[in-house]
């Protein structure tokens, strides 16, 4: 009769806790010196320290994570789909587990990582590189390049020539840094998000731009803004761009991505060269450039496309640092939209692999 009622006790415990999981998010939070308060998105489990059974988070029966306490650590098993577990002990105190439903995965918070996701982890680094004095360096030392590129072109103008400088703006003009330092730490990526992001303090202009683009301006030539924001931000752009201190800031200038353009800017850079003789054209991406570096041919033809204008680079077209995104990182799975963040890391394992002095 015990084992009974204790069978149906254990039974009725894994339905509440099934129910628990799949309700929805809950609050979350440490518990007391002897409960770790395990964060999952569909719901919260609280595990004991005193040794007890593990408990399994499951979810559709596909996916399973098995934490178990083992004294003062927690060994985190993760499987699925066939596929062999991944074990790892982690310190009890403050730890959090986070099922992400896109990935279909569950991650335990390491103190030694920041963020939850895979893809948003491998780009820490390269975000603290554009806050870094190196980053600074380049920007200084692109825009400098620029005002002699401009001087030059200003020195050969024609009579009744109108001079003109093309500039994207996120991570050209204005740093994108303090929205990525958000997103890296599991914030939002919404537009809404960066919408907040850049009518905050943080947001401000990169070294020498906002200089550089006044001093076009002072020696009677134009600026125009080609940028892929949504239109959704057109208003915040607006105003954080004037109140920065860019010039020629207003419809005329700006060109927003509107809605069900494509991504390409070759039509809104025509607009412009229909009027203007553009001189320069500054930009972290090749896409501002020329619509010339096809993402979906991979990385080999569009390194290709760079070395058949190469002579055009710091003259006509001056490329600013940008580690964090880009078509660059697309172009290493081609675009492919379909690929899961396992087979995107493949991807990029093939691309080292064509570099290692060991194959």
């Amino acid at each position: 009769m015990e084992k009974r009622r204790t069978s149906r006790f254990l039974s009725l415990a894994l339905v509440f806790l099934f129910v628990l999981c799949v309700v929805g998010p809950v609050s979350i939070g440490q518990g007391g010196s002897n409960v770790c308060t395990i964060c999952v998105e569909d719901g919260v489990l609280s595990i004991l320290r005193d040794g007890r059974e593990p408990e399994t988070y499951a979810v559709d029966g596909a996916q399973r994570a098995t934490f178990r306490i083992q004294g003062d650590k927690v060994t985190v098993s993760f499987a699925g789909n066939g596929e062999a577990p991944f074990r790892q002990s982690y310190e009890f105190v403050d730890l959090d587990v986070v099922w992400d439903d896109v990935a279909k995965a569950a991650y335990a918070k390491d103190p030694l990582r920041i963020s939850s996701y895979v893809d948003r982890e491998q780009k820490i680094d390269a975000a603290l590189w554009q806050l870094s004095a190196e980053a600074r360096a380049c920007f200084w030392q692109s825009f400098n390049l620029a005002t002699l590129r401009f001087d030059q072109a200003l020195e050969k103008m024609e009579p009744g020539e109108k001079l003109a400088v093309i500039a994207d703006i996120d991570d050209t003009l204005v740093d994108g840094v303090m929205y990525t330092a958000d997103v890296l730490q599991d914030g939002e990526w919404t537009n809404a998000a960066f919408r907040d992001s850049l009518a905050s303090d943080a947001c401000l202009p990169l070294p020498g731009a906002v200089e550089f683009m006044n001093y076009v301006v002072d020696k009677g030539a134009s600026v125009f803004y080609v940028t892929n924001r949504d239109p959704s931000l057109r208003e915040v752009t607006y105003l954080r761009m004037a109140e920065m201190g860019f010039p020629m800031v207003d419809e005329e200038h700006i060109f927003i991505r509107e809605t069900g353009m494509a991504s390409s800017k070759e039509s809104r850079r025509a607009a412009v060269e229909k009027d203007h003789k553009v001189v320069l054209v500054l930009g972290d991406n090749l896409e501002d450039f020329a619509d010339l570096f096809p993402v979906k041919e991979g990385v080999d033809a569009r390194r290709d496309a760079v070395d058949s204008i190469r002579d055009e680079w710091g003259r006509t077209f001056i490329m600013f640092p940008n580690a964090v995104y880009g078509d660059w990182e697309k172009a290493i799975y081609r675009y492919d939209k379909t690929k899961t963040p396992q087979q995107r890391m493949q991807d990029k394992i093939a691309i080292l692999n064509q570099y290692k002095y060991t194959r």
